[in-house]
Order: structure tokens, then C-alpha cells, then sequence
């Protein structure tokens, strides 16, 4: 039935709407109905009361005692009135509380009543309808939208629920699909929804009920079990690694999930809330292994239990501003001036000390983490640029970027937003992308890129010659500047790499492009670059990673 049709079924409200124009009894139904029932029982003795002022046969004494009787009998009449309609309207106000409780805190009251009356219906009706609101927000708040299996939030009160079972015989298998950045970057959003779909229904096929499956994060997935023993885990473990990994059909083509999986036992973690961090280090095993595969936690090291404890106190370094940007400069290779550098992440643990970038960076893109971290070490490279541009030391400021940034699309308006923040004339930044996160070149994540070189900021290939990029394909790529990555460097020595990085720079020349070589680190190498028509070195030779204010500018000259 349409909108308007079931409107124009209804009841009409013209009488009520005629009263609740009335400034006294329009924000209270109870007024209405008791001001109505007040009128209705002095009616009579109005009647009466009309009578004799226009009867000349009643003498003045009958007529007296009569309205008196009539008065008195008219206000017991009224008093059992209202209190009767007062009890009446009850029912309206256990409805409000039902509905007031509910909004407030959550509450669904549920009234032991026979009522079998208009008011009954409507409060089995409204108590009816909070249970299936009831329902509908706890499947939202527990449930994957796209797959309908648990979320995260539903995973952690199972979790609770199992402690207070005290169940000693629960297993936890954690998935993760080692390629979904791949798949991001590659698939469309309903496409990449279809693989979650699929993935989630193969899980159900190994895993059924009672066994509950949840959707943890991007290409995440847990499974919470009861253990019948080990070598069931295992099987089942293998199993499922099976299923997931069997290739599946989209858009015309066959993609093959890689996953790894970490599977805790109870009796291993020894306690309900182990489970998942042991889970975790497990499935860094895992990922250590090539392809797909999985690890049982107790075989896990004591390398993925630090990755994992990691995992848990990135979110609270970002909290507390343990990150923080070091600088390294980009070398003019005619003048020796610095003129750009790149910002580079570092962590100050408060027990651990400095953390390599190389042990955190692969775990919070693992974890998702590399959004929030991009996005903050964006912003405070900003704020040094636009800094030392008030000073009228201008540099060109390069900033990391995350596939992730791309895929999730965010790369533009944080951009965008950060350099009106902080002032910095858009020349002024550069951001550099790896060749894995350009490696599938949607038309989503070009146009993004396109759009933020729309803004004046220049962008960088990193570490080219790593990936699985053909010196041709840099033609169609939106870059400003070619970075070689410092594994070219290092082989310069041998006649048959220095031809290729020759070819390289010649083409990025051809083109138009910038060329940076990473990881100088000996004179000899500099030189040759140099002579190769490289623009800039980056290394060791000539500055190390220095925070803001150690940044030497130069010149540099070469060793010898």
C-alpha cells in the first residue's frame, strides 16, 4: 500500500486538532479528556439552572433546594469522573514510560496485563514493536552488514559470554587473506562485497553452527569453536584453508584467495580473553610462510608475540603521540643543496625504545593502522613545511603514502584539509607511492590521484624497479618523479644493472620526469649517478634521518 493511500484509510483527527489549538490543553492528552468530561457533567445543571431564570411557575424556594441537589449531585458526579478517567488514561502513561525507558536506556519493560480493549492492543502492539526494534539494533550492532555474521563488537561478547561459561574447550581460528589490498585496489566495491560474502559462506560450510564466524576488519575473519581435540583443529584447520583458497569467479576472471590462519586453543591461551592475541601471533606465523598456510599458536615464536603485542599498542601510540617524523634530504646532485627532504615515521616506545619502522609498518598494514598513521605523518610534515616556509627556508616535503590511503579513498580531502590547515603552498609537497599500490590501475585510483595533482601537489614512484613495473609503464602513470630504489643502487658496480638504471633515467628524462636514487651510500656511487643525469641522491653519504631541527642544508660535496 503507497504512502498516500494509507493515509487517506486512517482515521480522521479534525475534532482533536480543533482542541489542541487550545493554548491550555495543548501539550497534555489527559487535559483534553478531563477538561471534555468536566463540560459533559455540568451540562445538566446548566440545563436546570436555565429553566428556572425563564420558568415563572417554580417559586423561588423549590427552585433553590432543586439546584442545590442538582449542584451537589453534579460534583460527586464529576469527582467519580475524573478519578474513573483518570484510571482509564493510565494505560497511556505505562505506554510513554515503555517508550521513554527504551530510548533512555535500552530497556524493554514488559507489563503483565489482560487487557483485551483498543488500550490493550496498542500496548501488546508498542511492546511488540520495541522487541523487533530491540532485535533489529542488536543484529546491527552485532552483525556484518554485508556477510550477516558476527562483527568485531559481536566476537567480543561471545568472548565474554564463554568467560562467564568458564568453557575450558573453545578454539579461536583467525583468517586473514594475505592479497585483500591487492583485491581492494583491483575490485569494486560490490565485487570485493561478493568475495566477503563468499569467503564468509565457505567458513559456514567448514565451520556450522554452533560454531560462530564474525567479520573482524578488512579481509579478516574469526572463528569461535568448541575444541574436541587437537587433531580435530587440525583437520578442520586444513580444511578450511582448502575451501578458502579455491579459486572463485569474478568479473569474468579467477581470483585466488592467499590466506593465512592462526588458530589459539583455550588450553594454550589459558584464558577466554587469550584467545585472540594468541590467535594473532599465530597468524603472523603464518604470514612468515609463502602462499597460504596455517599455524597453531603453541608453535608460534616469540618474533610474531611482539608483532602482535605491537598490533595492540599502535592504536595507543597514536593516542599519546609516540610517532613522530624524522627527516632526511634529498641531495641536488649539480649544487649539493638540499632541496627537499622526506619524512619519515619513527616510533619512541616508552619501555621498548626506538621501534624499527621495519617491525610496525608491516603490522599496521596488516591491522589497518597505516590509514591513521598516514594520515597523521602527512599532517605534521605539513606543519614542518609550512613552517620553514614562514621562515624563508622553503623545502620540498615528501610524505609516504599508504595503498590503503588510495583504496579507501581518503588520500584527497586529507590533503586537501592539511594543506589549508597549515598554510603550505601545494608545490611544496610531494607524496610518494610504491609501485605495489599503483600495480592495479583502476580508474577510482587514478581519478584520486589525478584529483590531487589537481591540487599543485607533485607526486613520486617509490622504490621503482622493485615491483612488477616495465620501464613502459611509466607513460600512463600520473608521477612527477621517479625514485630507484637503493637495491639498483647498491649493484652499480655490475655492468648490466648500471645499463638498466642507465635506461631508466634516460626514459624518465623522455618523459619528463624527476629522478632520485635511494641509498647512496659510498662516494663512487654518487659519482656514477651523477654522470647517469640522476637529479637528486638520498643515503646515507650525505644525511641520515635528523629530526626538524638537525637538518643540515649544505652543501654537500662529495668524499675524495
Amino acid at each position: 500500500m503507497s504512502t498516500s493511500a494509507a493515509a487517506t484509510s486512517l482515521p480522521r483527527l479534525t475534532g482533536y486538532q480543533w482542541f489542541s489549538r487550545l493554548p491550555v490543553l495543548r501539550h497534555s492528552f489527559k487535559a483534553k479528556v478531563l477538561v471534555v468530561a468536566f463540560l459533559g457533567t455540568h451540562v445538566p445543571l446548566l440545563a436546570i439552572l436555565a429553566y428556572f431564570i425563564y420558568a415563572n411557575s417554580v417559586t423561588e424556594a423549590y427552585a433553590l433546594q432543586v439546584l442545590a441537589m442538582a449542584l451537589v449531585a453534579t460534583l460527586a458526579g464529576t469527582l467519580v469522573t475524573l478519578v474513573a478517567l483518570h484510571a482509564l488514561l493510565r494505560p497511556i502513561d505505562l505506554t510513554l514510560g515503555m517508550l521513554r525507558r527504551f530510548r533512555e536506556r535500552g530497556q524493554l519493560y514488559r507489563p503483565e496485563l489482560d487487557l483485551r480493549d483498543e488500550m490493550g492492543t496498542l500496548i501488546q502492539g508498542t511492546h511488540r514493536a520495541l522487541e523487533d526494534l530491540g532485535a533489529h539494533l542488536e543484529r546491527v550492532a552485532t552483525r556484518d552488514h554485508v556477510t550477516g555474521v558476527l562483527n568485531a563488537h559481536g566476537l567480543e561478547q561471545a568472548t565474554d559470554r564463554l568467560r562467564e561459561a568458564g568453557d575450558a574447550s573453545a578454539a579461536l581460528v583467525l583468517v586473514r587473506v594475505r592479497n585483500y589490498g591487492q583485491l581492494e585496489v583491483t575490485l569494486e566495491r560490490e565485487e570485493l562485497e561478493f568475495v566477503t560474502r563468499t569467503l564468509a559462506d565457505r567458513l559456514r560450510l567448514v565451520f556450522p553452527e554452533p560454531a560462530l564466524i564474525a567479520v573482524r576488519g578488512r579481509g579478516e575473519f574469526a572463528v569461535l569453536l568448541d575444541d574436541t581435540g587437537e587433531a580435530d583443529v587440525e583437520a578442520r584447520s586444513n580444511h578450511a584453508l582448502s575451501e578458502l583458497t579455491a579459486a572463485l569467479q569474478v568479473r569474468g576472471s579467477q581470483i585466488g584467495p592467499i590466506c593465512a590462519l592462526g588458530v589459539a586453543r583455550l588450553q594454550d591461551a589459558g584464558t577466554p580473553h587469550g584467545l585472540l592475541p594468541a590467535a594473532e601471533a599465530a597468524v603472523m606465523a603464518a604470514e612468515e610462510c609463502d602462499g597460504s598456510s596455517w599455524v597453531l599458536s603453541s608453535e608460534a615464536g616469540a618474533e610474531q608475540r611482539t608483532r602482535m603485542e605491537l598490533s595492540m599498542e599502535l592504536g595507543r601510540a597514536l593516542e599519546r603521540d609516540e610517532l613522530f617524523p624524522v627527516y632526511q634530504g634529498r641531495i641536488d646532485t649539480r649544487t649539493g643543496q638540499v632541496v627537499g627532504v622526506e619524512a619519515l615515521v619513527r616510533w619512541r616506545h616508552p619501555q621498548r625504545g626506538t621501534v624499527s619502522p621495519g617491525l610496525f609498518i608491516p603490522v599496521a598494514e596488516r591491522t589497518g593502522q597505516i590509514l591513521a598513521i598516514g594520515r597523521q605523518m602527512l599532517d605534521r610534515a605539513v606543519a614542518q613545511g609550512a613552517a620553514w616556509e614562514r621562515q624563508g627556508q622553503p623545502l620540498v616535503v615528501s610524505v609516504n603514502v599508504a595503498a590503503l590511503q588510495i583504496a579507501e579513498a581518503t588520500l584527497f580531502d586529507d590533503v586537501r584539509d592539511s594543506l589549508r590547515r597549515h598554510g603550505l603552498t601545494p608545490g611544496l609537497l610531494e607524496l610518494e607511492i610504491t609501485e605495489s599500490a599503483l600495480l592495479q590501475r583502476s580508474d577510482a585510483s587514478m581519478g584520486l590521484l589525478e584529483r590531487v595533482r589537481g591540487l599543485g601537489v607533485s607526486l613520486a614512484l617509490d622504490d621503482f624497479g622493485t615491483g612488477y613495473s616495465s620501464l613502459s609503464y611509466l607513460t600512463d602513470m600520473p608521477v612527477d618523479r621517479v625514485k630507484i630504489d637503493r637495491s639498483f643502487v647498491a649493484r652499480l658496480p655490475v655492468e648490466r644493472d648500471r645499463r638498466i638504471l642507465e635506461g631508466i633515467v634516460h626514459l624518465a628524462a623522455a618523459l619528463g620526469l624527476a629522478v632520485t636514487a635511494e641509498g647512496v651510500e659510498t662516494g663512487d656511487q654518487a659519482r656514477i649517478l651523477r654522470d647517469l643525469g640522476c637529479d637528486q641522491w638520498q643515503g646515507f653519504l650525505f644525511a641520515r634521518p635528523v629530526e626538524a631541527g638537525e637538518l643540515d642544508r649544505g652543501p654537500h660535496t662529495l668524499p675524495g
